[in-house]
């Protein structure tokens, strides 16, 4: 008889999860300390994040401001885990602005809990997470830095189980998807439909009708 562990119980008492995902979280949880495929643990050895920019030219509109000067570029923050194994997990934190101050959070208080840890327990890692840094809020910055870290986690056991993550998340349910773009204003929209309708984007520009 298996004694179910502590982050199958979490996941299963706060989430409305699949069968498939359901199984999976067994089998990653109480296989003795190896994965669905009998691979060791995989120990988190190095985590970091990187500040990437990408300017971007504004196609006529104002550039955008989120209460701060005017910006044309694009900063995402990216989080990179690396385990004993060799293997490496990518994830993003999402955030508006302000990414040096986020950067300087995930660092100093999401990152440390990290190292040395399961990343296969991804479950029971993220519990932890949350509760050890709930003082700083259920929203926001520190829930960004934890959301990249959950990625990067499953693309680690995407990596370590030779599956893709539409499979390990419970599979797919459509086959393709119209790519969309969205403009700020109707006086903006026309010419970002003449830009973009070549380029293959059909959602979010349904009054426009190619002559």
């Amino acid at each position: 008889m298996v004694r179910l562990p502590t982050d199958l119980i979490y996941a299963t008492s706060n989430a409305s999860i699949s069968k498939n995902t359901l199984i999976l979280i067994v089998l990653v949880s109480v296989n003795e300390g190896k994965t669905s495929i009998g691979r060791e643990r995989m120990i988190i050895t190095r985590a970091e994040t990187i500040l990437v920019s990408i300017p971007f030219k504004a196609g006529g509109i104002p550039p955008w401001s989120f209460g701060g000067d005017p910006k044309c570029n694009f900063d995402t923050l990216l989080i990179r885990l690396e385990t004993d194994s060799g293997l490496v997990g990518w994830g993003e934190a999402f955030s508006r602005n302000e990414d040096q101050a986020l950067k300087a959070m995930i660092d100093t208080r999401v990152l440390p809990l990290v190292v040395g840890r399961d990343a296969a327990s991804i479950a029971s890692l993220k519990f932890d997470l949350e509760f050890q840094l709930h003082n700083f809020g259920r929203i926001g910055p520190i829930m960004y830095g934890i959301s990249g870290v959950d990625i990067a986690l499953w693309d680690l056991l995407g990596k370590a189980t030779n599956r893709p993550l539409v499979d390990l998340l419970g599979g797919s349910f459509a086959e393709e998807f119209k790519p969309g773009v969205c403009k700020s204003a109707p006086v903006w929209q026309c010419g970002g439909c003449h830009t973009n309708h070549p380029r293959g984007y059909r959602a979010g520009i349904p009054s426009y009708q190619v002559a």
